[in-house]
């Protein structure tokens, strides 16, 4: 897999931009990029690889292949060229992975099953490794000791019975539910 170039550069208030760049508009190769880009000043400031030119230079040379019949024709023919490969390199990855396609009902399913079952999963292959459990029983009863008490009976200004203290303190708690495997 190729590196990502650094195509331009804003730089003191002005841009500045790469033989990539260059090669990106033109469709050369980078080496007869940095040819054409030999004879003209670049910016050392800005380090010398990649080299960086002015935004007009880089202008200037792309305006004069779109103004020039001969480089325009060429230009052209190094673009059908390149859409080709990559119309072809996708045929081939399309038919590669062609076997590989899922159904995108199946697709549903088998990502709601991931999001709902991966945590719990790794929960319990983590307290497995520590050589604990977590007590799911009491767990549900608590959720539903302390939610039915709220909804009957309230929580404000009123006493809790020991019950619900102990349940309330297990759910805010870190270790509430884990017990020795």
């Amino acid at each position: 897999m190729s590196k990502n170039s650094i195509k331009e550069k804003f730089y003191e208030g002005k841009t500045y931009q790469t033989s990539a760049y260059l090669r990106e508009k033109l469709f050369l190769s980078a080496e007869r990029c940095r040819s054409i880009l030999q004879g003209y000043e670049h910016n050392s400031e800005l380090g010398e690889n990649p080299k960086f030119y002015d935004k007009d230079i880089i202008k200037s040379i792309i305006d004069d292949y779109y103004n020039d019949e001969v480089k325009y024709k060429a230009l052209e023919k190094r673009k059908i060229k390149q859409e080709k490969e990559r119309a072809n390199a996708e045929k081939i990855s399309f038919e590669n992975s062609e076997s590989e396609l899922v159904d995108a009902g199946e697709w549903v399913l088998v990502n709601h099953r991931i999001e709902k079952e991966l945590v719990p999963t790794m929960l319990k292959n983590l307290f497995s490794a520590l050589g604990l459990e977590f007590d799911i029983e009491l767990f549900y009863k608590d959720v539903e000791k302390v939610e039915k008490y709220k909804l009957h009976v309230g929580n404000f200004g009123i006493a809790r019975p020991l019950e619900i203290i102990d349940a309330e303190n297990r759910l805010l708690g870190n270790d509430g539910y884990l017990k020795k495997k």
